[in-house]
């Protein structure tokens, strides 16, 4: 098997590969099937060897080598390394042994070249919407020849939460059908082709054929000159006539036997779903900030508790936590460590029935996925709660599985005037914990005893809900842990106590740092708001959940940003509820790289920048953000609903989140029964006062007067993100996930107040 090619004709071919199940190994024959869309495999003896489909290539999310999944970790014998690979697609892994390297690395590199042809869902619209109709087609056809009769139709656009009346579809149906086909019993069939057109049909935009008659006063047409001005009045770009002609060759399929250079409707509506004319800023999809400044002068994406996978108290603890965390741009991971068997230190939530996982395993883990998602800096955050002895095998761990990742400058982090910037750090994970002193410097009286190596200790607000919790924090209260020197000399962001802002001015160094639990931190933002803010121009400061929060729900990011602080620390498990979207939204911004550059007025430390302030006009401009919600498409139906469940009433709540004055929300009617072109043409007005810190939302609901209003999609971005104009909005599962052809459309005027 040619292993550098990665032949997927030989993966085609097949060979037996081990699959991992409930910890036990199955050998079954696996091949790529010739549509190049299924991995597929012999079912055993007892069910005839028959073909089974275990997974579509296109619902694959990642490819793994190794042993990086719970269940390669956990086989007994362990395999070898590097004849493991897995397949991830969503939560699930599908685990594989193979008989060598040479297969597996076959397997590895062919199926990646397949996924390398999967388009990302905002480019190539064209193509993405003809593959999802075919998908569509191909699943409505009970009968398997091909075409569909009109109930099948009738059904489908029931499932695809169409809300269209059988009469109206009946007549599309015979527009579409102009071969005029019949089936064996006389019925009326369309192929997939007059189903192309009959979806056409369907999905027919009144508001945007409006629109761009309002532009050609009404003809059919678009010239390059029309196109010029709606660009420059609406979108506020300016194009030449000869860009405008490129855009309509480009986006208008009319274009390629025409020896006039004109844009129609169709064309038009391609135009505004392309990537450039989303709401969110294409340039902004690429990191465009300064990135050479001092680390603190970041906001920077943040896991708390990265290890467990669930809730804080009996919960599983995986290294895919980490993985998961990382892919997503993560760039500050925390890991709580414990003493473990065989002088092996372990990873869990302490006082705690939550699992366990070894530390090494979790340091692998970050070392393979660390730069895949970002090559800017990564910071793991150690709750140290081991022995000298074991923390010790923690730095040798380190120093062995991390190398030269290991941010180390020479001379020490103390030798520096300032810390580097994320420039400087590309590709160097940084580890922060307690740090010894230097060799013979005494400390001031009123500093924490360096002999307490744990940066926090939320158990201690855990006991306040959990006896089982409680009995354990009195257990260990009166003990006094030490720091070894080999961990000590590695730490390069040095964990301290906060016990005010003037007491962290005078004593501490740049390079020293706070955790702040949620209700403290709250407390100081109200209370010292500017305190605050030039606080975190000196330091950096990392926020994260009251230890009440046993569910692993999250506390609401945006009032810590609004302050300045960097690593606002959330529980990435809970991807589903309002916060963690939030901050997905935000650290969409700047290529999603994981660092977000802080406004100026918030870098300086003198700054008398106070979000809580009346007048901030001196550091910002307010602006007012005209937002028309126009229409939707295509919206599905809640995840919970069956195929046969009622067409959804949907409406969009449109949020801001900033400063607190800038913090609002409009919710448009609901439209009944229209998942498929919902119409509202509702404007609302947004005077936001602090545009750099906002973020805003538009969330998609059903309305259910009977079970309560139902999740339907969602995106959120910087406020400063935003395109003006007529543009659209891709929609997300709660957890983040592209929704295949939905989308939402939107009118932005901003104007300076």
């Amino acid at each position: 098997m040619d292993a550098k090619k990665g032949d997927i004709k030989t993966l085609q071919n097949g060979t037996p590969l081990l699959k991992i199940r409930h910890k036990k190994t199955y050998r079954r024959f696996f091949y790529v099937a010739r549509d190049m869309k299924h991995i597929c495999y012999r079912g055993s003896r007892k069910f005839g060897h028959s073909t089974v489909h275990m997974c579509k290539l296109n619902d694959i999310d990642d490819i793994r080598e190794g042993k990086l999944t719970d269940a390669l970790q956990k086989l007994k014998p362990k395999p070898r390394d590097e004849f493991c690979f897995s397949l991830i697609r969503g939560k699930k892994s599908y685990d594989f042994i193979a008989r060598n390297s040479d297969e597996r690395n076959a397997w590895v590199t062919g199926l990646r070249k397949l996924l390398k042809q999967k388009m990302p869902i905002h480019k190539d619209y064209e193509n993405i919407r003809k593959a999802w109709i075919a998908r569509c087609f191909r699943k409505a056809d009970r009968s398997k020849d091909g075409r569909l009769t009109r109930k099948e139709v009738v059904d489908l656009m029931d499932a695809m939460n169409a809300g269209i009346d059988k009469v109206t579809i009946s007549e599309m149906f015979d527009k579409a059908n102009f071969r005029d086909d019949k089936d064996e019993h006389g019925r009326d069939v369309l192929d997939l082709e007059e189903f192309v057109k009959f979806y056409e049909l369907l999905t027919y935009r009144e508001e945007l054929e409006e629109l761009f008659k309002s532009y050609t006063g009404g003809g059919e047409d678009m010239s390059a000159e029309v196109l010029k001005t709606f660009l420059e009045t609406e979108q506020k770009v300016e194009k030449s006539i000869e860009d405008c002609e490129k855009l309509i060759k480009e986006f208008d399929p009319c274009q390629e036997d025409s020896d006039q250079t004109l844009m129609t409707v169709e064309g038009f509506k391609k135009f505004l779903l392309s990537e450039s004319q989303c709401l969110f800023n294409v340039a902004h999809r690429l990191i465009y900030q300064d990135m050479t400044l001092p680390l603190q002068h970041y906001f920077i994406n943040s896991s708390h508790n990265t290890y467990l996978t669930e809730d804080q108290l009996k919960g599983p603890s995986s290294v895919e936590g980490y993985i998961r965390a990382l892919q997503k741009g993560c760039r500050c991971v925390e890991l709580d460590c414990w003493d473990g068997p065989n002088n092996e230190p372990i990873i869990y939530h302490g006082h705690t029935l939550t699992s366990k996982i070894l530390f090494k395993d979790a340091i692998v883990a970050i070392k393979n996925f660390a730069f895949v998602a970002s090559k800017y800096p990564v910071i793991l955050s150690l709750e140290n709660h081991c022995s000298v002895p074991q923390q010790t095998v923690m730095a040798k761990h380190m120093k062995t599985i991390l190398g030269d990742t290991l941010y180390s400058p020479p001379g020490g982090i103390e030798s520096l005037k300032e810390f580097p910037s994320p420039e400087d750090l590309i590709e160097k994970i940084i580890i922060k914990g307690k740090k010894l002193p230097p060799q013979g410097k005494k400390l001031p009286a009123d500093v924490v005893d360096e002999g307490d190596v744990s940066d926090e200790d939320e158990a201690e607000e855990m006991a306040e809900v959990d006896e089982n919790v409680q009995t354990e924090v009195q257990k260990k209260s009166t003990e006094k842990v030490k720091l070894s020197k080999e961990l000590s000399d590695l730490v390069m962001l040095k964990g301290v106590s906060m016990k005010s802002f003037e007491h962290s001015r005078k004593n501490y160094k740049f390079y020293e740092m706070s955790s702040i639990a949620e209700v403290k931190g709250l407390g100081l933002v109200d209370d010292d708001a500017l305190s605050f803010t030039r606080h975190c121009a000196f330091q950096l400061v990392r926020t994260y959940p009251k230890g009440g929060r046993i569910d692993s729900s999250n506390y609401k990011p945006h009032p810590f940003w609004t302050v300045g602080a960097q690593i606002v620390a959330l529980n990435f498990q809970t991807t589903g509820a309002y916060p963690m979207r939030l901050y997905l939204g935000k650290f969409q911004d700047n290529g999603g790289c994981g660092y977000i550059l802080k406004p100026t007025y918030m870098q300086k430390e003198n700054t008398i920048f106070d979000p809580n302030s009346n007048d901030l006009t001196k550091f910002c401009v307010p602006l007012k953000y005209v937002v028309t919600v126009l229409s939707a498409q295509q919206l599905p139906k809640p995840q919970s609903a069956s195929e046969k469940s009622e067409i959804i009433d949907p409406y969009v709540k449109v949020s801001v989140k900033g400063i607190p004055s800038d913090c609002q929300a409009e919710t448009t009617n609901y439209v009944s029964n229209n998942g498929l072109n919902p119409i509202w043409k509702h404007k609302a007005e947004f005077k936001i006062r602090c545009p750099d810190l906002a973020v805003i939302m538009f969330t998609i609901r059903d309305k259910d007067k009977r079970s309560g209003d139902e999740f339907i999609g969602y995106n959120a971005f910087p406020v400063t993100s935003m395109q003006p104009g007529y543009r659209h909005v891709e929609l997300l599962t709660k957890h983040g996930d592209h929704i295949p052809m939905a989308s939402l459309f939107v009118h932005l005027e901003i104007i300076e107040e």
